[in-house]
């Protein structure tokens, strides 16, 4: 398996802002999404930058050496196996948002 190159990490997360930036402003949020060389993620942002978040992060590359710390980044996913994992996560989050669950930035006592 072979490491993705910043094209395609970047024509990822443009691919995934178009399908779920107007899914997420539905119910208020922004949506963003980043990757790196071993994970992929989308944030969905509800009352600006310092407001409450949720969103999925899916890993598909891992350093191999001492403790998981050192080494080379090795993929063990295709970069689209970890964008069908992330749409599935995210997906599930627009179905808590849709059922009437909000996000929060400090967990309840309750």
């Amino acid at each position: 398996m072979r490491t993705p190159s910043r094209d395609e990490r970047l024509a990822l997360c443009q691919r995934l802002d178009a399908k779920y930036r107007p899914r997420f402003s539905a119910f208020g949020g922004g949506f963003d999404s980043w990757a790196n060389g071993a994970l992929i993620a989308g944030e969905a942002a509800f009352g600006g930058s310092i407001g409450p978040m949720c969103g999925a992060v899916v890993r598909y590359a891992r350093r191999t050496g001492w403790l998981g710390i050192f080494g080379p980044l090795v993929p063990f996913k295709t970069l689209g196996e970890a964008e069908l994992e992330l749409c599935v996560e995210l997906d599930a989050v627009l179905d808590k948002l849709a059922s009437g669950w909000r996000p929060r930035m400090f967990r309840s006592s309750i």
